[in-house]
């Protein structure tokens, strides 16, 4: 090999060895800044989403969005963030004081308030959400929006139902993409009256939200207790103008009542005669006529109330049978 041979080898020999020392030099920083960002390939295979953005995390600990390509969605503000319904992520912010949950999209928009102890998937259609502030819970449905309007005290999964409480009152609501109530137990203990009313009629059931039939409640009670007491003047306040004097009738013929309720009160029928009517009936205990007897009879009470247009509910007929 003449000089001239031996000075082209040694060129390309130079030319090799800074070739593979930048190739080297490539991967290593690759390497680190997969390594900065926070993002392993299983952490990136398990929170790729459908709409194929990805958490990633960076070096001081926070979390964001990034799309396939790396490149930057959202920047990392959130202490974490998890893939959650469609296209959304659960999202937790530091306070200076607390900390809270909320849900986002993958533009950063908030879908859901930064209000809340906790979201949890319940079922395949609901997400229950714990206030911060009061321990209460309100429920989101796969697009996260409100499936009822107020926040409820306490809640259970039944089966395919969800048993949601606010106060003493139970209402059950069958799942799907809404919530249609098939159910109301509504106690109310308020001596001399104790009793429950159950609402199980689904044609009725459609037609008021919850806290309608605990207003209902309320009156039924308050209608029972003036009538045990043959209190008249507060039979007044809570009764129809019209129907006022078959009221206070049928109170004045009741003497021989003892006052005695059976424990339920079943409400079981509505009208749509340009108002809504319910009816309610429950078992009273009559004493006999008969000395002679030594068993009470029973007879059943039904009264119907109607809104009025003030959306108060008010006592239509009392009857006996």
């Amino acid at each position: 090999m003449n000089r001239h041979s031996r000075i082209i080898v040694i060129l390309l020999l130079a030319v090799l060895v800074l070739l593979g020392t930048a190739i080297t030099l490539f991967y290593i920083d690759v390497g680190k800044d997969a390594r900065s960002s926070g993002v392993s390939s299983s952490l990136t295979g398990n929170t790729q989403h459908e709409n194929s953005a990805r958490v990633f995390k960076d070096s001081n600990g926070l979390w964001g969005l990034e799309d396939s390509s790396g490149t930057v969605i959202l920047e990392p503000e959130w202490s974490e963030l998890v893939p959650i319904g469609n296209s959304c992520f659960k999202a937790k912010l530091l306070t200076r004081a607390d900390s809270l949950y909320g849900v986002i999209d993958s533009e950063g928009d908030v879908t859901v308030p930064f209000v809340y102890e906790n979201i949890e998937r319940q079922s395949d259609y609901i997400y229950a959400a714990e206030l911060k502030d009061t321990g209460q819970y309100l429920f989101y449905g796969n697009d996260f929006s409100l499936l009822l309007p107020h926040a409820a005290d306490s809640y259970y999964m039944e089966g395919t139902n969800i048993c949601v409480s606010y106060g003493e009152d139970e209402y059950y609501y069958k799942q799907g993409e809404k919530l249609s109530l098939v159910k109301a137990v509504l106690p109310r203990y308020r001596r001399p009256v104790s009793v429950t009313l159950t609402i199980d009629d689904p044609e009725l059931l459609a037609v008021m939200e919850s806290l309608e039939w605990s207003d209902f409640a309320d009156r039924a009670i308050e209608f029972l207790d003036a009538f045990r007491r043959n209190q008249r003047d507060r039979l007044e306040e809570i009764t129809d103008n019209a129907s006022l004097p078959e009221v206070i009738e049928a109170l004045e013929t009741k003497p021989l009542w003892t006052g005695k309720t059976s424990d339920s009160i079943y409400v079981y029928k509505t009208e749509f005669d340009g108002a809504l009517t319910v009816y309610l009936e429950l078992e009273l205990v009559l004493e006999k006529s008969d000395e002679e007897s030594e068993n009470d009879e029973s007879a059943r009470l039904r009264a119907s109330f109607r809104q009025d247009k003030e959306g108060q509910w008010k006592l239509q007929e009392v009857t006996f049978s």
